[in-house]
């Protein structure tokens, strides 16, 4: 039942019951102890009272010898006859007969404990009248100077004990209710203040919204508990708001993208259909359509593949690659491009790395194809691979313009474009972006290091597995 899944309920009512029963369990312990203490105090009490009358008597005992006149010495020891009733005696002969006993006592002897030089007792019930009496029962023999040995049994009645103790019960039966009923008011009242913090807490995430997701909470001043929750909320506060801005300034780039190759089909068709052309004509406005819609096409793929890549999705198949066999198939690829802009390609080092063959060959195709964009006649390309420690280096560097230090951190963006001369019809704005996925999916880091008029080189770095 959910009215008892205690996951269903608030902080407040766990917290306050928790603190309800921990401070019920401290008072029924004191309590317990309390109770304990009066019962072995009270104990103690009466037995050191009843071994008291029995020494008392012991002492009278011990000079009866001497004593001619009985009926003084019985007047004598009736006097010390408690007058409320609660001690009895009883005098025994050394022949067993008795010589003294309180009229009231009613305990047979044989229920008293045995008599010997240390004080021995037991507990007894009797009955007084119309009540029935708890009764400690205590014997002692005596010698006298003469070798008689005599009996004495002592009965006290400890009735008025087991009320006191009955009392104190109620008593503490009553203080451990309150006690409850006060924890209870005070745990949730200390809870609430408590949890204050946390329901203004609460209250200032509920007011943000995309529009405010400028708002820190972590500045203000919090418990120590939650200075860490504010701080680990205003990161992920500022990792929303870069990710809102960039998705804003992604889906306009992407506005941007799709329209320039929409309107050129649309333009060509218009210019087309606004009156009659030769056959020529026709074919030349298709083949430019055509092209805008492979543009498009490659474009819509990079993106598909980019979305796959940050959801995980992306699934590649890892074998072993030859890094000397790929920069071949790569260099002989664009090999009649770099013959055409009078651009060296140039390859070095052979090693074996686990990868994805088609997606690696994807980005050295995109950074050739990049360099090649951006190298003057007569420059050169290289495509090195070469070990450091425990990890495999790869590179494309050329001798192209280079890229200025404001645009390095920015240049695998998608869509980015460091300047209008760096920006073509032919590219989709997505090609760096699509080698930085690729490299990521491999557990590999990209970089650039460039400098302007002389080059810039792509680093990738892999684990040696």
């Amino acid at each position: 039942m959910k009215l008892f899944d205690i996951r269903s309920w608030s902080l407040t009512q766990r917290l306050s019951i928790f603190f309800t029963l921990a401070m019920t369990i401290i008072v029924l312990i004191v309590s317990v102890i309390v109770f304990t203490a009066l019962v072995e105090q009270l104990k103690k009490k009466n037995q050191l009272e009843l071994n008291n009358i029995l020494q008392s008597q012991s002492s009278v005992i011990e000079s009866i010898h001497d004593n001619r006149k009985l009926r003084v010495w019985q007047q004598r020891w009736f006097e010390n006859i408690d007058p409320d009733k609660r001690a009895f005696l009883r005098v025994i002969m050394p022949n067993g007969q008795l010589f003294a006993e309180s009229p009231q006592l009613t305990i047979s002897p044989k229920e008293f404990p045995d008599a010997d030089e240390k004080f021995n007792y037991k507990i007894t019930f009797s009955k007084q009248g119309e009540r029935k009496s708890k009764m400690l029962l205590g014997s002692r023999k005596v010698a006298q100077a003469n070798g008689q040995v005599w009996l004495v049994q002592a009965a006290l009645n400890v009735s008025q004990e087991r009320e006191i103790l009955d009392l104190c019960l109620d008593i503490l039966k009553v203080v451990v209710s309150i006690a409850l009923v006060i924890s209870a008011l005070l745990g949730w009242l200390i809870v609430r203040s408590g949890l204050k913090p946390l329901n203004i807490l609460n209250k200032q995430i509920q007011n943000i919204h995309v529009e405010r997701l400028n708002t820190r909470i972590g500045q203000q001043k919090w418990p120590r508990e939650l200075k860490e929750l504010a701080a680990s909320f205003d990161d992920m506060l500022s990792r929303l708001e870069s990710s809102f801005a960039e998705l804003s300034r992604f889906s306009s780039d992407i506005a941007h993208e799709f329209r320039a190759p929409i309107n050129n089909m649309v333009a060509a068709a218009s210019v087309t259909q606004s009156q009659l052309r030769t056959p020529e004509e026709y074919q030349e406005t298709l083949e430019k359509i055509m092209e805008e819609g492979e543009r498009l096409s490659r474009m819509i793929s990079s993106m598909l593949f980019l979305a796959r890549a940050d959801n995980s999705r992306e699934v590649i198949h890892i074998e072993p690659v030859s890094t000397s066999i790929l920069f071949n198939q790569v260099a002989e690829f664009f090999s009649g491009l770099a013959e055409e802009r009078q651009v060296e390609l140039s390859i070095s080092g052979d090693y074996t790395m686990q990868a994805d063959v088609m997606l690696l060959r994807r980005a050295f195709s995109n950074l050739v194809d990049n360099a090649l964009r951006y190298t003057p006649v007569g420059g050169k390309i290289t495509l090195a691979a070469e070990r450091e420690n425990d990890r495999l280096i790869l590179s494309v560097t050329d001798t192209g313009e280079g890229i200025e230090p404001l645009h390095i951190d920015h240049i695998f963006e998608r869509f980015y474009c460091a300047d209008s001369a760096r920006s073509s019809n032919e590219s989709t704005g997505l090609g760096l972006a699509l080698v930085k996925s690729i490299i990521e999916l491999h557990n590999g880091t990209i970089w650039v290091e460039s400098e302007v008029g002389h080059g810039s080189r792509f680093v990738m770095s892999f684990p040696v597995v």
